[in-house]
């Protein structure tokens, strides 16, 4: 069973996700928690700030990743 997962966007990170081919997408450190219960086969549903609109689903195909910044 597929579970539905909130993924924010402001007008720069959608575009910045565009331009990389839209193969990724990240949250915030603080989501990891959350972000790990994030399984293949779940739907991202992408929503636009600034402009209160969801504009795409996506489909989780691996799991989640950490990239630790330093």
């Amino acid at each position: 069973m597929s579970t539905y997962w909130l993924d924010l966007f402001t007008g720069q990170t959608w575009q910045e996700f565009l331009e990389a081919n839209g193969s990724v997408s990240g949250f915030r450190e603080s989501r990891w928690t959350t972000v790990r219960k994030i399984k293949p086969g779940d739907t991202l549903l992408c929503y636009l700030t600034g402009i209160s609109r969801f504009i795409g689903a996506l489909e989780v195909t691996g799991p989640p990743y950490r990239i630790r910044r330093e």
